[in-house]
């Protein structure tokens, strides 16, 4: 396997992360609010144009986590730790919303401690799948480079082009196959074209991944509008949100590879504002979309509904993004103090990680 060394906080990557948060956050404010569905005019565009990208966002996140580990060693008590972070914000809050009087369910409360049973957040189950499969997968990167191109060209055909054509998406196997695949293209980007490339044409590149993005959602935003007279728009504005709406579509594909591309290639140093805002992206992923907390962030913290139709409607949505962000990273760098750092330097958890070691056999 070739040997390429990586710095575990380039602030490239660590910008991406922040960049991919953020698309994901402005997609589920537009979506689960129904902001898309009822906005009009620029702010229907805007909503569209804000709210479709958070599946290239997945990809992202997943390529990053890739690019870390792919021939390298799998730490499992990176996998507990992970594990731990989710248990602990998707308990604590829905439990704290029941005893608040908030409409929790029973399912959400008992799924709420343990999280990958009934996958209340389906990233995060896939990812710690993907995490435990990383091994396995890093045997491909031993195969003559020849074997590993076959193998990458019959899972385009298996993942994306039947992404492209059908409605292959959401399921856990679904997520987890997808995963790997991502897993092994990024791995194979990372030992065999990025140091030889070099970075040519990643502005024109970039450039593209904008473009056919901007096309995308220009087309389902007309079609959106036309949907109704005729049903050809109709059927475009469901294959535009379906290419959208699948991170192993062709299109998100092209889009969040050539995103990536870009970053990889884009030397920033280490920079410590870029770096900590980076490191709780995945506790604000959790922290927002805990299931009993979405209706409550939306409807009764930000009261969303009171200004869909506003004509702040733009200014005020990138100001609860931004908020959401910048509060969730307040809470998990709190919890990352008193919480993780106390836990992860305890004596049962050296226990539970060595016995998960042992039990995956990674020494």
């Amino acid at each position: 396997m070739s040997e390429l060394k990586t710095r575990a906080r380039q602030s490239n990557f660590e910008c991406l992360r922040i960049c991919a948060m953020f698309m994901i956050i402005f997609s589920h404010l537009m979506g689960q609010t129904g902001a898309i569905e009822a906005t009009t005019g620029f702010n229907h565009l805007f909503a569209i144009l804000a709210g479709s990208a958070s599946r290239i966002g997945v990809a992202l996140f997943v390529m990053i986590g890739s690019w870390f580990m792919a021939g390298n060693r799998m730490n499992a008590s990176r996998i507990l730790k992970v594990w731990c972070e989710v248990l602990f914000y998707t308990a604590l809050i829905t439990l704290v919303l029941f005893l608040l009087g908030y409409p929790v369910t029973t399912l959400q409360l008992i799924s709420s401690f343990f999280p990958f049973l009934r996958r209340p957040l389906w990233f995060a189950g896939a990812y710690i799948a993907l995490m435990l499969l990383s091994p396995f997968l890093n045997e491909v990167f031993s195969w003559e480079k020849s074997r590993q191109t076959k193998l990458l060209i019959t899972m385009t055909i298996i993942v994306v082009i039947v992404s492209t054509t059908s409605r292959f998406m959401d399921t856990f196997l679904c997520n987890v196959f997808g995963f790997s695949y991502l897993y092994l293209l990024t791995g194979y980007y990372k030992f065999h074209i990025h140091n030889e490339n070099k970075g040519k044409y990643k502005n024109i590149m970039f450039l593209s991944a904008f473009l056919v993005y901007l096309v995308i959602v220009l087309i389902k935003w007309y079609s959106s509008t036309m949907a109704d007279t005729n049903t050809l728009f109709e059927y475009v504005y469901k294959l535009s949100t379906q290419y959208l709406s699948d991170f192993k579509s062709l299109p998100n594909l092209i889009i969040s590879s050539a995103i990536f591309y870009y970053f990889s290639n884009t030397d920033m140093g280490s920079n410590k504002i870029i770096n900590f805002m980076a490191r709780s992206a995945f506790g604000v992923y959790i922290i927002h979309q805990t299931p009993a907390f979405i209706n409550v962030l939306w409807n009764s913290i930000f009261k969303v509904n009171s200004w869909i139709n506003s004509k702040y409607f733009v200014l005020l949505s990138v100001m609860t993004v931004l908020l959401i962000y910048i509060g969730g990273v307040g809470v998990d760098t709190i919890r990352v103090k008193f919480i993780e750092k106390p836990w992860v330097n305890s004596k049962w958890y050296f226990k539970l990680s060595n016995m998960l070691t042992h039990i995956l056999r990674m020494e």
